[in-house]
This record gives structure tokens, C-alpha cells and sequence, in this order.
């Protein structure tokens, strides 16, 4: 009997150990502790769904869940997800009265939301109130909807299709323009959600809102935080960027950019109407680049990370210009220079005089003005005892003939 009992403990335990891990895949971030150190400040509640509907800080408000699922998540890891069924499915996670916003509390939501979601994906709202804020989100075939309450209640945006799992931030503060719109780590939307002192007292619910038409969601859920203050830009693409295991550091989404074409494309020197070599800098983290300080006839254009500065300059000069980077976290390097020397057209001007004069005898200085050029070349032609030079460009012809005869000379401008 006691092998028997022995043998039977031996198997519940092994039964356990393979119940609870296969709940959720290892390394995945489902602890507090898995988060960055800046994104728990100002953390109220946070859902990762690793096997269960728990608030993962502790702090209690942990989900009831009614008919959703436990489903895959965008990773492929089992049992890390919740699907809700479009009828019937949602997860209340009771009244939590840190959670706003309202005139004094500022709120953020970060989620992500399975493609061709359909339905009201979080909300804390029973009713049109016009005495306490109340907020919902919803999803649908083509587009979704940030309410809260005000005169401008509405953030809309129709046109947008989700086709994949894609990450939601929503940002509610109250204030004019100040409550956005978050999509896969870049901004879409911004508008007005004014806000009353209070919040309803309601239960935050993910899959349905508490009214008499419930909207029930017809999608998969994951990865459910609020914070009682408003993410930075910077915040939002860590959470965007999120691994199967890790959440990236601050410092890692920080806006990069790097020289990609070959050295010292960005210290060149052209003639004026000559194509210059494209520069082009590789960035990482931007929506988009600026780029200022170019020469007449070249530009700069930003696509697909790659920043390309091309053109034909018509304006000579020394010209300095900067690539500045747009959208993105802006911690990092966020700028690069570099420079365009464009020399203009070599010209000669006429002589200034052409003298006839006796051998041995010192010529006037005969000057020609010159544009361009940094130097001249060897004359030839000149009479013996008679040479040519070149400074702050004037090129001046001096000396005293020793030999008789007609003179055409030539002198070539080197530089520019």
C-alpha cells in the first residue's frame, strides 16, 4: 500500500509540474518584475494573461473571466492569450478607483489586439454620464473608436485595418488635443476628451462595456497594462517592441543614425552643375528625417530607414547640412552633418593690357582677375625672363623680356 501511495504522489506531482508549465511558455514576460524599471512607474494594473486573467503586480482586481478562452498569442506560445467568442465572452477585473482618467488623473492603456478584431476591447462605462468620466475602446472591421466623455468625446479613425496582431496605446488626459492614439509604436490620432473629477464606479472590463449593449468583442486580447499617467513616446515603442521573452530597455529604441554610403560621401567637394555621389544614412527608430543646410539643387528624402541626400548643386559654396530625424524616441544620436563643397566655374578674365616694348626692358604687370580656381598650372608661351603667378585670384605676369618676338601665351587654373 505505501508503494502504491508513493507511486500515485510520484504521478499527481509529475502531473502537476506538467500542468503548470505547459499554462505558459518560460521567459515569457508574465512577472512585474519582467518589466523594465521605468514602465512600473505609475503602473496600476497590469494583465500579461500567462495562464490566468491575473493583475501580475499583486495589488489584487485580478480578472473573473466569463467564457473567454485561453488562446495563443502573437508569439505562437499557448495558453497566453484570452479569445473572446463575439457573444457571450468577456473579463471583468472589478472596480479599481485608481484607474481614471479624470480632470486630475491622467490614464494610459497598452494592449494588442488580434487581427480582424471586432468589438468593444476595454472599457469602464455603464452609461452617458455627465457627471463622471467614463472611458471605452473598440475595435471593428475597418477602423476604431477612443471615447471618454465631453463635448468632443470622440477620437474616430475609419480606414485602418488590422490584418495582424497590432499594439494599442491610448492616452487619455484631460485638456484640449491631449488624449492620442497609439498604433504599432507610432501616433495616429489625436483629439479632446474632457474629463469630469470623478470616475465612474464601475468595473474595467476587456471583451464587452457594461451598458444594455454590451458589444461584445469577437477577437484576442494580450498584454493588458494601465498606468495612472501618460507614456512617452520613447515608453510606447518599448512596449511595441516587446520580444516573445523580454521587454527592451529605454536606452535600446533610442532613434539611431549612420553613415551607409562610402567614407567621406559626407565631406565631398563638386563643381557647381555637377551631380554630387548620394549620401545615405541608415536609421532606425524615426518615422522620418528632415534635412537643412543642402546647396541649391540638392535635396534630402527619408523611405524605409534610409535617408538619401541626391542632386546637382547650382550655387557654389561651403555648405554644412544636418539630417535630423522625426518620430521615433529621441534619447539617442538624433541628428548627422556633414559637408558640400561646391566650387564654382574656373574663369580667366581678359589681360589686362597688351603691351609692346623693347627687349630688356621690365613689363608692366599684365593681371588676369580669376573666379574659381585655386592655383595655376605651368605657363608656357611667355618670353624668356617673363613668368606668371597666381594669388587671391588674380594670376599676375612679370619680369623683363630677353628675347624679341610675338608672344601668345597660355596658362592653365588648377582647382575649383
Amino acid at each position: 500500500m505505501a508503494n502504491f501511495w508513493q507511486y500515485t504522489l510520484r504521478q499527481l506531482f509529475i502531473f502537476f509540474i506538467v500542468t503548470f508549465f505547459s499554462n505558459y511558455t518560460y521567459g515569457q514576460v508574465c512577472a512585474l518584475t519582467d518589466l523594465p524599471t521605468n514602465l512600473r512607474t505609475g503602473l496600476v494594473a497590469f494583465y500579461p494573461f500567462c495562464g490566468n486573467a491575473n493583475n501580475a503586480m499583486g495589488t489584487g482586481n485580478n480578472g473573473t473571466v466569463y467564457n473567454a478562452t485561453l488562446a495563443t498569442d502573437r508569439f505562437g506560445a499557448a495558453n497566453s492569450a484570452y479569445s473572446f467568442n463575439g457573444t457571450n465572452a468577456y473579463i471583468d477585473f472589478g472596480s479599481n478607483t485608481s484607474i481614471g482618467p479624470t480632470s486630475s488623473i491622467s490614464i494610459s492603456i497598452s494592449l494588442w489586439v488580434s487581427s480582424g478584431a471586432n468589438g468593444m476591447v476595454i472599457s469602464k462605462y455603464t452609461n452617458l454620464d455627465a457627471t463622471n468620466s467614463f472611458f471605452y475602446f473598440s475595435r471593428s472591421a475597418n477602423g476604431y473608436q477612443w471615447v471618454g466623455n465631453g463635448t468632443n468625446p470622440y477620437i474616430n479613425n475609419t480606414g485602418v485595418t488590422d490584418n495582424q496582431w497590432t499594439h494599442y496605446v491610448l492616452v487619455g488626459v484631460a485638456g484640449t488635443n491631449n488624449s492620442k492614439v497609439y498604433r504599432n509604436g507610432i501616433l495616429i490620432a489625436t483629439g479632446t476628451l474632457a474629463m469630469n473629477s470623478t470616475m465612474q464606479a464601475v468595473s474595467l472590463l476587456v471583451g464587452k462595456v457594461g451598458a444594455s449593449s454590451p458589444g461584445y468583442l469577437n477577437g484576442t486580447v494580450d498584454d493588458v497594462g494601465v498606468w495612472n499617467r501618460v507614456l512617452t513616446d520613447c515608453e510606447i515603442l518599448q512596449l511595441y517592441n516587446q520580444s516573445s521573452t523580454a521587454i527592451p530597455s529605454l536606452s535600446s529604441v533610442n532613434n539611431t543614425i549612420s553613415l551607409s554610403s562610402a567614407a567621406n560621401t559626407d565631406a565631398q567637394t563638386k563643381c557647381i552643375n555637377s551631380a554630387i555621389t548620394n549620401i545615405t544614412y541608415s536609421t532606425t527608430g524615426a518615422t522620418g528625417a528632415t534635412v537643412s543646410g543642402l546647396p541649391a539643387g540638392v535635396s534630402g528624402s527619408w523611405s524605409g530607414n534610409v535617408v538619401t541626400i541626391s542632386g546637382t548643386p547650382t550655387a557654389s559654396g561651403t555648405y554644412t547640412y544636418t539630417v535630423t530625424m522625426t518620430g521615433g524616441c529621441t534619447g539617442g544620436t538624433n541628428t548627422a552633418t556633414g559637408t558640400i563643397t561646391v566650387n564654382a566655374t574656373n574663369t580667366a578674365g581678359a589681360a589686362s593690357s597688351t603691351p609692346t616694348l623693347c627687349i630688356n626692358t621690365a613689363l608692366t604687370n599684365i593681371t588676369h582677375a580669376t573666379t574659381g580656381a585655386t592655383g595655376i598650372g605651368t605657363a608656357t608661351g611667355l618670353p624668356a625672363g617673363v613668368t606668371a603667378a597666381w594669388a587671391s585670384n588674380v594670376i599676375t605676369i612679370s619680369g623683363t623680356p630677353t628675347a624679341s618676338g610675338t608672344f601668345s601665351y597660355s596658362i592653365p587654373l588648377t582647382g575649383g
